[in-house]
């Protein structure tokens, strides 16, 4: 409720003034702590789970399009929408968040060609070459 009064991304915080045009109590105890814990998170990284492998192109300027704010990860940042957004608009967004595992997989691969014979990860025999390719 509360969040609707306020538009984009700051480091102000809540306005008296947004708090009066909801009729709330600014002398209540518990909205005030509120209020004072919520000025605490201002700045830190509202996306602790994001991963550092994807980026979003577009023909326009990005900063123009969607609220870009601080990553958790030092000098990145992130946009607000999500991926369904970023589809419904036509964005080309890149996800190169496999690009690790794929790392891992060859280092493992690499580490039992070195102790074994075969790196066969298929016992089956291989019927529908579509799969395959």
């Amino acid at each position: 409720m509360l969040s609707s009064q306020i538009r984009g991304w700051s480091n102000e915080g809540v306005e008296p003034k947004h708090v009066e045009e909801l009729n709330l109590n600014l002398g209540d105890r518990r909205l005030r702590l509120a209020l004072e814990l919520a000025g605490e998170l201002i700045g830190a990284p509202r996306h602790l789970s994001q991963h550092p492998g994807g980026f979003v192109l577009t023909h326009d300027r990005l900063d123009e399009l969607v609220p870009i704010e601080p990553a958790a990860m030092k000098d990145r940042q992130v946009i607000e929408w999500d991926k369904d957004d970023i589809d419904a608009l036509k964005f080309m967004k890149v996800d190169c968040l496999a690009l690790g595992m794929l790392s891992c997989m060859k280092r493992g691969l690499n580490l039992l060609s070195s102790t074994r014979a075969s790196t066969s990860t298929c016992d089956h025999p291989r019927r529908d070459p579509k799969p395959m390719r």
